[in-house]
């Protein structure tokens, strides 16, 4: 569920990186490598724990996953098709989820975060703001 999650954020990370002109595998935290988007990567680091990590605790420590979500194939375990919707349509629930951004004043979702932090980065590297501060729910 963790790596599922990832990979959605990594994909939604990346994105905004090409919608600001950014090339995604450019990074600054991670190593460059051959097809490995670096600076999409580092840039989810802030949300992995809020998004992510928060999401399947809750879907965990609320019994909301049983063993019988999962199958076995031949590429290991997997989610059922109907568990897999449950777990899409919660994490971009989640995405959705509205709250009062910590620096901003203003309600915000967590997917405009996602392009508030990498338009910030680009803001930092035109010289407009003097550091990039990244985001923290708790100011």
């Amino acid at each position: 569920m963790l790596s599922l999650g990832y990979t959605l954020l990594h994909n939604h990370v990346y994105t905004f990186a090409n919608v600001v002109g950014f090339d995604p595998y450019c990074g600054y935290f991670h190593q460059p490598k051959h097809g490995h988007a670096a600076l999409a990567s580092g840039m989810m680091e802030e949300f992995r724990q809020i998004i992510v990590d928060g999401y399947v605790l809750s879907l965990v420590n609320n019994n909301r996953v049983q063993p019988e979500d999962f199958e076995h194939t031949n590429k290991g375990i997997r989610f059922t098709k109907e568990a897999l919707d449950r777990f899409l349509t919660g994490y971009y629930g989640r995405m959705q989820q509205t709250f009062q951004h910590p620096t901003r004043n203003e309600k915000t979702t967590y997917l405009r975060c996602i392009e508030l932090q990498v338009r910030r980065l680009a803001r930092v590297i035109t010289g407009e703001d003097p550091a990039y501060k990244p985001f923290l729910i708790r100011a």
